[in-house]
């Protein structure tokens, strides 16, 4: 998924992401640990351009941390019923 800033998402099926900067040609990585974590299953950006990816639960890109913040319903994330 390319994110509006010239960088593009890549999930793997081990679980772990990579992010390319096209303008920099430099790798980013995350999610990386020595165990199998479960498949990232979405790659999107929302309106306010954020990068958001679902992987046994919802992670929210921070850009000024370079990290990833995860969303649980005790946190506050709603469910649909």
């Amino acid at each position: 998924m390319e994110d509006g800033k010239a960088r593009l998402w890549i999930g793997s099926d081990d679980g772990a992401l990579t992010r390319y900067n096209l303008t920099e040609e430099k790798l980013d990585y995350y999610f990386r640990k020595t165990e199998k974590l479960p498949d990232l299953r979405v790659l999107f950006t929302d309106s306010k351009g954020r990068v958001w990816v679902g992987q046994s639960g919802l992670y929210r890109f921070h850009e000024l941390h370079n990290e990833f913040e995860l969303y649980t319903h005790a946190g506050g994330l709603g469910t649909v019923s």
